[in-house]
């Protein structure tokens, strides 16, 4: 009876191990497969910014991988991670994390990353950021911004873009906006 006790522990053990590893595995093909639509989801809006487009005007079935979005409210598109797209004339925006004041902090650190790797990659966007802090009430407490991307010849590395994505994520209203050269 002690040694099939053990032999239980031993297997319980292991599936945890295993159920552990295909939760990594998992999200590491959900990530790929966000990076994969964001990308053929930006040069395909570049196409169409080649063409003298007004963007704002062109739909998101014209230009966003069908599995990238996974909902649409509103006029935005919200992708795997939550994170809500919009378009403006000159490009994307993106809150990372999702809507105004409900942004995820940790979801905006780990995604974050990968997205200011993948738009550096690009190489044909450069970046806006805007952040704010509201109160509860809704009126704003502080504000600023900066640019990223600007000079094709600087690079950020892994350890300066996570900087940049935890000073972002402390803020509950943070936007990017995805500008073409």
């Amino acid at each position: 009876m002690v040694e099939m006790l053990g032999v239980l522990a031993i297997v319980g053990v292991l599936s945890a191990g295993a159920f552990a590893g295909f939760n990594k595995a998992m999200e590491k093909y959900r990530l790929n497969t966000w990076s994969e639509g964001l990308t053929l989801m930006v040069w395909n809006l570049y196409d169409l910014k080649k063409g003298d487009n007004n963007l704002s005007d062109i739909s998101f079935d014209n230009f966003v991988p069908q599995h990238f979005i996974k909902s649409r409210k509103n006029g935005f598109a919200y992708d795997i991670y939550n994170n809500k797209w919009g378009r403006n004339s000159y490009g994307l925006h993106v809150r990372l994390g999702g809507d105004s004041g409900m942004q995820s902090q940790k979801s905006v650190q780990y995604i974050c990353p990968h997205f200011l790797g993948l738009i550096q990659e690009l190489g044909i966007v450069w970046l806006g950021a805007d952040w704010a802090d509201q109160n509860e009430d809704h009126t704003l407490n502080a504000s600023g911004g900066f640019s990223l991307f600007t000079d094709l010849s600087s690079k950020l590395n892994i350890s300066e873009m996570e900087e940049i994505c935890e000073d972002f994520s402390r803020h509950n209203d943070s936007v990017f906006y995805l500008n073409f050269r």
